[in-house]
């Protein structure tokens, strides 16, 4: 299953003191088949962490992400705006989402994730907003590479 991971958890993951979750979330990228989908605004926000930064160079290379081109992300999120299908001010999410084919998305805001869920066929929540370590659910998850 591909991913997105929302800037508001990215320290979580790619951060100086990451939690459990977060811990797990990585080693599914790094060692079990996951990938992360990145693009668009979403990139830079990300890319404001330089641990984050050095992450991604040897991921692209090594396939553990990939990167949507800006301006497909951008059409799409301008389209996503327009179309009043989201309550969160995360249209950039859910358009790297639809482009990007990203079927899981780890974040802890409450509106996105039920953007996420209306409006991503088969979408999945990874998330630390009641606990920071790894669940049950959170196992579950990431049971399966990426397709």
């Amino acid at each position: 299953m591909c991913a997105i991971v929302d800037a508001n958890v990215r320290d979580q993951v790619f951060g100086d003191s990451p939690t459990p979750a977060g811990t797990f979330f990585l080693r599914w990228l790094n060692e079990r088949g996951g990938k992360l989908i990145v693009g668009g605004r979403l990139l830079q926000e990300l890319s404001g962490l330089q641990k984050f930064q050095t992450w991604l160079q040897g991921s692209l290379i090594a396939g553990r992400a990939e990167s949507v081109p800006d301006d497909s992300i951008n059409a799409k999120t301008e389209e996503v705006e327009r179309s009043g299908m989201c309550k969160s001010n995360d249209h950039h999410v859910i358009a790297l989402a639809i482009i990007g084919g990203g079927h899981l998305l780890f974040t802890n805001d409450r509106l996105l994730q039920d953007d996420f869920k209306q409006n991503i066929q088969d979408g999945k929540i990874y998330t630390t907003r009641l606990r920071e370590t790894v669940t049950k659910a959170h196992r579950s998850l990431l049971r399966q590479p990426c397709d």
